[in-house]
């Protein structure tokens, strides 16, 4: 999505909304008693399928997650 091409439709109508926090699109890191971590990240949008990604931008955030929440193995 990043290269302006959709992976699931492969038109080129894909648009980004990097990291401006709309309703609803704040995504919690870590939760605690007295709120929390939470970030917004950056938005891709096709608009001739409605296929939508999710990219976190800053190095921080994607650092936090990686020390601490559990990976997928494959």
């Amino acid at each position: 999505m990043k290269n302006g091409v959709c992976p699931k439709c492969s038109k080129t109508e894909v648009y980004t909304q990097e990291g401006v926090l709309l309703g609803g699109e704040l995504v919690t890191l870590k939760k605690t008693l007295f709120g929390g971590k939470s970030s917004s990240p950056d938005k891709y949008i096709c608009v001739s399928c409605g296929y939508i990604e999710y990219y976190f931008a800053s190095k921080e955030d994607l650092e936090f997650v990686q020390e601490t929440w559990k990976k997928v193995n494959p």
